[in-house]
Formats: C-alpha cells, sequence, structure tokens
C-alpha cells in the first residue's frame, strides 16, 4: 500500500444478481401495457416485455417476486411495502427483488421494501446501471422538488446512484433531516 492513504480496493463490477434468478421466453411476464401492482402478482420470477411501472404494491407473508428486466427501466411509481407479521418462519417473510438496468423512483414515493438492483447491459455498456432515487428536469432540484423523505429497505447494487432527494433542505425544524434513508434488513442476508 505504501504512503498511498486509504489504500481502498473496490470490485469494479457487482455481483451478477440477474444470473441467479434466470428467465426465458417461457418464463412469465410482467405486461409493459401500463403501471401494475405487485400485490396482484403471485410469487415467482418474471421477466419483461417493455419498460415496467409499479404502482403502490403491499406484499404479503410468503410471498416473494423476483423482476429480472435486465434491459429495461423500472419506475417505482407508489410504495412498495411488506405485511408485517409476526412471522413464525423465515419462508413467511416478504420479498421483492428488482434487477433492470435503470431504475427511477418517482418523488411522492416514500418506502420501498425492495433489493434495488440496477446492472449495465454488460462490462463495456457505457450506460444503465443507474438508480435515480427522483425523476427532475436539469436544474430544477429546489427545497420543494422531490421533498417526499424516502426510505429503502434492502440492498441497493448499482454503477450509480444517484439521490435526488430534497426532504431537509427547507426552513424549519426537520431542516438537516436525511432525505434518502438506506437499511440494509437482516432478511437479506
Amino acid at each position: 500500500c505504501g504512503s498511498t492513504i486509504g489504500c481502498y480496493r473496490h470490485n469494479s463490477l457487482i455481483p451478477n444478481v440477474k444470473a441467479r434468478f434466470p428467465t426465458t421466453t417461457a418464463s412469465p411476464a410482467i405486461d409493459s401495457g401500463g403501471p401494475v401492482s405487485l400485490t396482484n402478482v403471485a410469487t415467482g420470477v418474471y421477466r419483461a416485455t417493455g419498460n415496467i411501472e409499479i404502482n403502490a404494491s403491499t406484499i404479503q407473508a410468503g410471498k416473494w417476486i423476483v423482476i429480472n428486466a435486465p434491459n429495461r427501466t423500472v419506475t417505482i411509481k407508489g410504495d412498495i411495502r411488506y405485511a408485517g407479521g409476526p412471522f413464525t418462519s423465515a419462508e413467511q417473510i416478504p420479498q421483492v427483488i428488482i434487477i433492470a438496468n435503470n431504475i427511477t423512483i418517482e418523488a411522492g414515493v416514500a418506502n420501498v421494501d425492495s433489493w434495488l438492483i440496477a446492472q449495465r447491459t454488460s462490462s463495456t455498456a457505457t450506460s444503465g446501471g443507474v438508480i435515480r432515487t427522483c425523476e427532475v428536469a436539469a436544474g430544477d432540484i429546489t427545497a420543494s422538488t422531490c421533498g417526499t423523505k424516502l426510505t429503502v429497505n434492502g440492498p441497493v447494487m448499482a454503477h450509480r446512484l444517484l439521490m435526488l432527494r430534497t426532504a431537509g433542505a427547507g426552513p424549519g425544524p426537520a431542516a438537516g433531516e436525511p432525505a434518502e434513508v438506506f437499511n440494509f434488513r437482516p432478511d437479506a442476508y
């Protein structure tokens, strides 16, 4: 290491999570015809037929959903919440895994209980692998833009994580509060 301060090492690529949840043309598809609620989706691994929009969803005990959409963009339009316990076994803990080229979370979303994995389509790709905590036009970020605090409960992996929330940026007692909170839940181990 010598006299270099820190001497940190890092992986140049995130783990290939999508390979753990393979899909084929025979795999069930999430329809890209409009926003979908995961509340009504059965347990399983799904492929994408286009970009996906996810509305507010509650994932019940014992249910797990994997969306493997490596060449697509997934937009989260509403809160994704796991139903509460008590649970009597690990199999009852709900789980959602979203794998996409890009993931965008809309401004009004406050809670995402999900793994969020944004992977580039290949190691030589120059774009993709981006998670945006809020979609805004360039230069339009103010204290009121994307002012909802966001909590993500689950692992987050991306080439780039753009944390664009502005909660806590305005005057008053909440000034200085975090705009984004990321919790790595024990059940993700």
